[in-house]
This record gives C-alpha cells, sequence and structure tokens, in this order.
C-alpha cells in the first residue's frame, strides 16, 4: 500500500495550513497565533517569522566524507523549499531553532557557500533577516562556524519574545518565563499511525501541548524520534503539501 492510500484510508483532513491559538484554556494572549505549514515550519502573522528547525546541512557531505555513497543535491533542495515558503508569506524574519548544520566534517566550503548565497538572496528579495539560535551540532562546529561570514545573526541559548521563548531543546531551561509558550526542534518527532487494513505509516509531526510546539526536522535527510501521545498532546502530521490532523487513538504506540 503507497503512503497515498494509507492516509487516504485512515479519517484524516488535508489542509494546506493549520492556525492554532495556544491561548486555548490559558492565559497567554488571544493573537499570539501560530500557523503550521506544508513543507515542516510555521510562521508567527505577528512578527512575520518563518521558524523552523534541524535543517543539518552537511549531514550528506559529513556521510560521504566517511565513505558512504550518499549522492548530493538534499541541501540544496531544502534550502530552495525554504526560500519558497519565505516568498510565499513574505517572511520578515528567518527563525533558525538550532541545528542549521550537522558535523563539521560536513561544514564545507561548499556547504556555507550555499547557505550563504541563500541569505544574500532571501535579504535581498524580501529583506529577511535570518537568525539561528544555536543547538547541539553547532556547538560542535568549533571556528569552522562564523555566522557574520555568512550573513546570520546567532543566539547562544536562546530568545524571548512574549509570549514565545525560540529554544532548540525544549528541555533546556535557562531562563524560561513560566507563563511563555516554547517552540523547539531537537527531538526530530515522528509518529506511526495505523491503516484501517493493519498497514502502518512512520510521518514527521508537529506536536504541541499546553506550552510547548515541538518542530519537525526541516532537512530532508534526517531521522526521526517516534512519539507516544497522551492526553494532553496534539499531533499534526507534517507533509510537504499539506498538514494534516490526526486523533491520538490513529498512533500507534
Amino acid at each position: 500500500m503507497t503512503q497515498k492510500d494509507l492516509l487516504s484510508s485512515s479519517p484524516f483532513h488535508e489542509t494546506q495550513s493549520v492556525r492554532i491559538a495556544i491561548a486555548e484554556g490559558g492565559t497567554l494572549p488571544t493573537d499570539a497565533d501560530i500557523v503550521l505549514l506544508p513543507g515542516r515550519a510555521a510562521f508567527l502573522p505577528k512578527t512575520s517569522t518563518v521558524v523552523c528547525s534541524d535543517i543539518h546541512l552537511g549531514k550528506a557531505a559529513t556521510f560521504r566524507h566517511a565513505g558512504m555513497a550518499i549522492p548530493e543535491g538534499s541541501a540544496q533542495h531544502d534550502l530552495q523549499r525554504l526560500t519558497a515558503i519565505i516568498q510565499t508569506y513574505n517572511a520578515r524574519r528567518l527563525l533558525i531553532a538550532g541545528d542549521l548544520f550537522h558535523a563539521r566534517s560536513g561544514c564545507t566550503e561548499h556547504v556555507l557557500d550555499e547557505f550563504s548565497v541563500f541569505c544574500e538572496q532571501v535579504r535581498q528579495s524580501h529583506n529577511t533577516e535570518v537568525v539561528l539560535v544555536l543547538g547541539n551540532h553547532e556547538r560542535s562546529l568549533g571556528k569552522k562556524f562564523r555566522p557574520h561570514e555568512i550573513g546570520i545573526k546567532r543566539c547562544e541559548k536562546e530568545i524571548i519574545e512574549p509570549p514565545f521563548r525560540f529554544i532548540h531543546d525544549h528541555q533546556s531551561h535557562f531562563d524560561a518565563q513560566p507563563d511563555s509558550f516554547t517552540i523547539a526542534g531537537h527531538v526530530h518527532p515522528t509518529v506511526t499511525i495505523k491503516g484501517t487494513s493493519g498497514d502502518r505509516l512512520t510521518c514527521r509531526c508537529f506536536v504541541t501541548t499546553g506550552t510547548t510546539l515541538l518542530l519537525p526536522a526541516f532537512g530532508s535527510f534526517t531521522g526521526g524520534y517516534t512519539i507516544r501521545p497522551s492526553n494532553l498532546t496534539r499531533i499534526w502530521l507534517a507533509q510537504i503539501d499539506g498538514v494534516l490532523p490526526i486523533a491520538n487513538a490513529l498512533v500507534r504506540s
């Protein structure tokens, strides 16, 4: 059974994007909405910000450096997809919640040049600022990572813009405020769903609780961690061409 067949056999409702109100049942501002986007990113209308995480540029190059026959092109494809999202929403800021790059061995001049060209293009065409909250992979790059040379601003730990808090790992506490809503990456969340005929399909997903949004890994060449939903979580499948809300009962544990 194909992915399309499995999805069509389950009671999903596919949409181009999904707007969620983080104030539901809480005390956060009612205008602090988040739009979950096709292509594995989110958009904050109030600040015209596209948020994504875990692009892992250079991962394919890292594997090739280790002698594995991995084709090129995944990084370029991901940056083209990110450019299209910025253009569609005319975003004034791109905020990357960590792990933009993968490893020192894959952080080649070619990879850095590709990302530098991307930054210049979105800056020239849409006046888009690119901001990176450091992830665990950036911290391992050492002197090879020079953000000022590739046109991005960096934040060591987190960015707090009430009511939002942007961080790589949502379990890192730092100076979090008790009434903030955290948007994070790091986990690479996925779920395995059950079709009516017993088939299974593992998909990347957005996961929300009352105080946190976990972003799916944006990069094409990344793995995932299977989420076990609870009564407090809501899940949306993160497809390239749509966002699909899913009932927890359909998730295979």
